[in-house]
């Protein structure tokens, strides 16, 4: 790993100095609802950089990265560089703006500018210098303009302005002069591509150009870039009005005409980059940036970048380790397109999720809401959720029952079948639905005060109780107790355990028993009972417990303590595969079984502070290590790499 990705701060989720250090280290979901295995890709991070961090002029043109990973960016007073801490900057002579830059094969950075072209140099006290390379060449030359782009074939290095092509090689300079102009040029797939008039390809062996398409059959449009097709002879011409033109290099026919947007859209494309996983980023003029796919012959639209600090795209750039970083017009920004962390949904603080029917479905305090159409390929857009009718308010959770849809809300019990939502009977203030021991299809309705019943038989729902007789205290947290029929853990926020008893029809509370400080718990607040290793275990503000049957006392559960502590507030437990998670105090965690137990922290960092507390929503996904994540600021989904070693926490 490069030491500048070690090292920096400013995000959307993160503070400045650490960003890029999160980004590598952060480098559906059915639970037990469904069988099939679902994947939910959010939309990275993004990390802004402003004038405040960089102090030099907001807008960007150029990028590349040295040997040895430090960055260059092109920019209005000159070449920026960026080692992760420190961000330092060179001028050229005549103060040009620095429209490119390229590093080559034997690690030389060069840098282009207006009427300037040269190396940039580390010197050995750390900083840095431009060495102009103009000197050695002819004066009638020297009056090119702006180079545009900077490109290397066999070892010659070529710098591209509208009026010339230089070639450099062993300090020898070749001048190409255009019939009209270079109005692009770029390398793809070996081929040197320059337009003058029509489309060329250049042996610079020879300095000799032979036609490759003629401008007409490309609808006389503005050339943006010339990136690798899917198949071996084929290249995607992309074009500053949107089009997108698949060639064959060898029969020189263009095989399909695609387009990026409507024509009467207006949108203005300024750049175009294939990254190495193959998606395919665009950035407009005002539209931001948006991601693509080029697959069986069809350019698929993925997802817009809406979180960039400026709607202008100048140019985009990918780092060797995968990073995109979008240069523009006011400022610079970053993402990983793999991060680990990606966000689902935001403006709402979320407290459950499920997929039903093919569509995400979030309990949020201010409604449901699901994506409007079934997700195609996994994929989630940010702009895809409609909030249901009827659901307004705050919704405690969700679930899916005999194939039906079931939400709990502040406002009561309602039964989600597509666009409908039906109130269910006359409960107020429900937590969630909870199965019913020996009892098929049937379920408690737990409330504010108490508890109800219901039975769910596919399309029916039945009330068979609207209040079950005998106890009216909160019931948010119910857990069966196994081997003691028609029992149950009920967790209270506020004042400890109760074990309840309900007669075999389901009618009534028959016995009642409360538990405390007396019986061995360090405290009556924030006790939780989750399911762990076919246990009952009770998180509580001092570590973790178990019931003791026989002496009828809580005691310390000693593996989850060893390894989570009993100083800190554990507030959930949840097992997925060969890891548990859980949240500590205010962040969430992972505890890897394969790695002697380790607490993992870091991939969450970014979380921390922000979930919702005793309320935590944790969603593994089956059949996969992915997990959602609930918190106040919204959705996000968690996708490991199996090869990740995570520091722990």
């Amino acid at each position: 790993m490069p030491e500048y990705l070690k090292k920096k701060k400013n995000s959307r989720y993160i503070s400045r100095t650490s960003a890029l250090k999160a980004v590598i280290l952060l480098s559906l979901l059915t639970g037990t609802q469904s069988s099939a295995r679902s994947t939910i890709i959010g939309n990275p991070p993004v990390y802004h950089f402003s004038h405040t961090d960089y102090n030099s002029d907001s807008q960007f043109w150029a990028a590349c990265q040295d040997s040895s990973g430090v960055m260059y960016f092109g920019n209005n007073y000159g070449v920026l560089r960026f080692d992760g801490e420190r961000w330092d900057k060179t001028t050229m002579p005549n103060n040009s703006s620095v429209r490119s830059l390229y590093c080559a094969t034997n690690g030389t950075v060069y840098a282009g500018g207006f009427n300037e072209f040269g190396i940039i140099k580390n010197n050995a006290d750390g900083s840095f210098s431009y060495h102009s390379l103009i000197g050695n060449l002819p004066s009638r030359y020297r009056d090119f303009g702006n180079v545009w782009n900077i490109m290397e074939k066999n070892g010659t290095i070529i710098f591209q302005s509208f009026d010339y092509l230089c070639l450099l090689n062993n300090n020898n300079y070749e001048i190409i002069e255009p019939s009209d102009y270079f109005g692009f040029a770029g390398e793809c797939k070996n081929h040197i591509f320059v337009l003058d008039n029509m489309l060329l390809t250049l042996d610079v062996s020879t300095s000799q150009f032979t036609p490759f398409i003629s401008n007409d059959l490309l609808n006389n449009e503005e050339i943006l870039n010339i990136i690798p097709g899917n198949e071996t002879s084929n290249v995607l011409i992309f074009t500053k009005e949107g089009s997108l033109y698949v060639v064959d290099i060898n029969t020189k026919a263009i095989l399909k005409r695609d387009n990026l947007s409507l024509r009467s859209s207006g949108q203005v494309f300024t750049s175009v980059l294939r990254s190495s996983s193959g998606t395919i980023y665009t950035g407009t003029l005002s539209k931001k940036l948006s991601s693509w796919q080029y697959k069986d012959s069809q350019l698929r639209y993925i997802r817009t970048f809406s979180d960039l600090q400026d709607h202008t795209v100048l140019n985009i750039f990918e780092a060797r380790e995968g990073i995109i970083w979008t240069l523009l017009n006011k400022g610079l920004d970053f993402f990983d397109p793999n991060a680990h962390l990606t966000s689902v949904f935001q403006g709402s603080s979320i407290y459950d999720v499920v997929l039903y029917k093919n569509r995400l479905y979030i309990a949020t305090n201010q409604g449901v809401f699901r994506t409007n159409q079934p997700i195609s390929d996994n994929i989630i857009h940010l702009s895809e959720f409609e909030k249901l009718p009827r659901l307004e308010g705050q919704a405690w959770s969700l679930k899916i029952i005999e194939g039906e849809l079931f939400c709990s809300h502040d406002r009561g019990l309602f039964h989600i079948s597509g666009n409908q939502v039906k109130k269910v009977g006359d409960f107020s203030g429900v937590w969630k639905l909870y199965p019913a021991s020996q009892a098929e299809n049937q379920y408690f309705v737990c409330t504010y005060t108490g508890l109800g019943l219901i039975s769910v038989t596919t399309p029916n729902v039945m009330v068979l109780q609207e209040k079950i007789k005998g106890f009216d205290e909160s019931t948010r947290d119910l857990m069966a107790i196994p081997g003691d029929r028609h029992s149950y853990w009920v967790c209270h926020g506020y004042k400890g355990v109760f074990r309840i008893k309900i007669n075999d029809s389901n009618s009534r509370v028959i016995s009642t028993e409360h538990f405390n400080e007396q019986n061995g718990l360090p405290s009556s607040f924030n006790i939780n009972v989750h399911r762990w290793r076919g246990k009952n275990i009770f998180s509580t503000n001092h570590g973790l417990y178990t019931f003791d049957s026989i002496t009828e006392q809580f005691v310390v559960h000693k593996e989850l303590t060893n390894i989570l502590g009993d100083e800190k507030n554990i507030r959930q437990l949840v097992e997925h595969g060969d890891t548990t998670w859980c949240v500590i105090d205010d962040q969430i965690a992972f505890i890897d079984h394969k790695q002697e137990d380790k607490v993992i922290t870091d991939p969450f960092l970014s979380l921390k502070g922000t979930l919702n507390r005793g309320m935590e929503c944790i969603v593994p996904l089956k059949g996969s290590n992915e997990v959602l994540i609930g918190t106040t600021n919204g959705l996000f989904a968690y996708n490991p790499v199996s090869t990740k070693k995570w520091k722990s926490g």
